[in-house]
This record gives structure tokens, C-alpha cells and sequence, in this order.
């Protein structure tokens, strides 16, 4: 198995799906309307397999991509796992991310890409690095994405989720921590079955504690869709 994925029950039937700009759709532009296609049919091909609809689950702009899904296909997913996406990137965090997007086309593809192996090497373990490099960075997309996740009011997004939610973040990645409550509360005001868990590590604590996080999703998948 791709040491990127998570390591699941053995009964389950697992799909990581590669969002434009990313993987074997490097050459597509993000956009998050093209992503939550990427997603649909992912999780529709998912429903036609196994006759239930799945649980998603989203790391990041996965994350983002995983919310803005369950919004548009409400009846299409089981449950969701959302994962380091709890900060709206608007203000200053909108600010700080768009400084970076800008300072990766200065550097140029080649630089960037070298600090960013650099920096996942550092916050990964040695599998998931070599696993995430050896399917190629994503630096050209980072400034795409940015601005598209700009121009969504994803806290408003999430006071219309009707798909049980759990939200982790690392316990460490104090910026998408510090709304973590915002995005709890609007989605149980919705009505919505939603909970929020802290895992050990940073913004991809999922790539430092693989086994861990798949055991999470063994539990959270019996809770939330009652199928194992």
C-alpha cells in the first residue's frame, strides 16, 4: 500500500483522490469547483462499489475541497473527517498565505520545490515524505489555490453542513486552532452532529502518526456511517 495513505480495517475500500494541480492532474488548474467534481465522482464511483455512501476525509485544501463537497452533494457522503482546515483565509492569515504564494513565484518552481521537500522531510515521517516527493509537489498550484479559497466564507459554508463532522487539528498548529470553535459551534447550530479532536503533532499530524490516524478513521467511519 502507498505508505501515503492511511493504513484502514481491512474491510474497507479506500480512494485518494488527486485534486487539479496535484498528482496525475498536475497540468489541470485549481479550482475549487474542478476539485469538488474531482471529489463527486470519486465518492459517486465509491456508492456504485459498495452501495453505501463513504466517509471523507480531507487534509488541508483536501479539507476545504472535502467541506465545499458535502455542502454542494449533501446526500452523497456519509461523514466527514476535516483535517487542519479550520481557519478562514481571509485577514491576516489571507495575507500571510498570499505573501507566500507570491514569494513561490519569485523563487521559481525549482527553489520552491526544494524548500518545501525540505520542510516535509522535517514534519513527516521518512515513508509518507518519500511517498508524497516521489508523486511531485504541487508548488505551481499553491497561488491557484490561495486565491480561490479567498473568495469562500468557508465558516459559512460550514452553517450549512448536514454530514456528521469530526474537525481535527494538530495539537501544535495554533493558527487553524484559533477559529477551531468557530467552525464547531456553526455547524452544531445547524443541527449537525459535530465534534473536535486534537492529535499530537502539526499541520499534518496525519503524516507523522499514520497508524494512529488510521485507527481514528476505523472509529469515526463505525460511528458516523454504522457500516465496518
Amino acid at each position: 500500500m502507498d505508505p501515503a495513505r492511511p493504513l484502514p480495517h481491512p474491510g474497507f475500500r479506500v480512494s485518494a483522490v488527486d485534486l487539479p494541480g496535484h498528482g496525475a492532474l498536475q497540468d489541470c488548474a485549481f479550482t475549487l469547483a474542478a476539485a469538488v467534481r474531482e471529489l463527486d465522482d470519486a465518492v459517486q464511483e465509491a456508492v456504485a462499489k459498495t452501495g453505501r455512501r463513504p466517509l471523507v476525509a480531507g487534509l488541508s485544501l483536501g479539507g476545504y475541497v472535502a467541506l465545499a463537497h458535502a455542502v454542494a452533494r449533501p446526500h452523497h457522503v456519509g461523514g466527514l473527517v476535516l483535517c487542519s482546515c479550520t481557519a478562514r483565509p481571509r485577514g491576516w492569515k489571507g495575507l500571510v498565505y498570499r505573501t507566500a504564494a507570491r514569494l513561490n513565484e519569485l523563487m521559481g518552481p525549482e527553489l520552491s520545490s526544494a524548500r518545501d521537500a525540505r520542510l516535509l522531510r522535517r514534519n513527516a515521517t521518512a515513508e509518507c515524505a518519500d511517498a508524497a516527493l516521489a508523486g511531485g509537489l504541487a508548488v505551481h498550484s499553491f497561488g491557484e489555490a490561495v486565491r480561490e479559497l479567498h473568495q469562500v466564507d468557508f465558516l459559512g459554508l460550514t452553517a450549512r453542513l448536514r454530514s456528521p463532522t469530526l474537525f481535527v487539528n494538530g495539537r501544535s498548529d495554533f493558527v487553524f486552532r484559533r477559529e477551531e470553535a468557530d467552525f464547531v459551534a456553526a455547524a452544531r447550530r445547524a443541527g449537525t452532529q459535530a465534534e473536535l479532536l486534537h492529535q499530537r503533532g502539526g499541520h499534518i499530524f496525519l503524516m507523522q502518526h499514520r497508524e494512529r490516524f488510521a485507527a481514528l478513521l476505523d472509529r469515526v467511519h463505525e460511528g458516523f456511517t454504522g457500516n465496518h
